[in-house]
This record gives structure tokens, sequence and C-alpha cells, in this order.
């Protein structure tokens, strides 16, 4: 298993972001192989975990 770690400043989360995040993760996991995703916000910081079985999901 592999972890990919994401990490982002972002001044506003507003809906058009969330929106996108929402989308992203939707496709990581049904479309891509991720097997669990993560994601964590704390002040103007997010930091999103992302658990893959192979490089190959990865790549995707």
């Amino acid at each position: 298993m592999f972890v990919v770690i994401f990490s982002a400043t972002t001044d506003d989360l507003d809906p058009e972001y969330s929106s996108l995040a929402k989308e992203l993760r939707s496709l990581a996991l049904d479309e891509y192989g991720c097997l669990e995703f993560k994601s964590f916000n704390e002040n103007s910081q997010e930091l999103a975990v992302s658990y893959c079985p192979d490089l190959a999901s990865i790549k995707a």
C-alpha cells in the first residue's frame, strides 16, 4: 500500500472549492483505485491523505 500526502494553503474555502474537492475525492475513490481518502483543515492549511494499493493507482 502507498500513501499520498497533499498539502495546500487555502485563503477561503468557498463553495466552488468545496464542490471541486468533493468531485476529485469521488473520482479518486470510484475511478482510480484509491482505497481511502481523508482531508483535514486547520486555519488556512489543508492536508489530504489518500491510500492507494499500488503505483498504477497513484499515476492514474
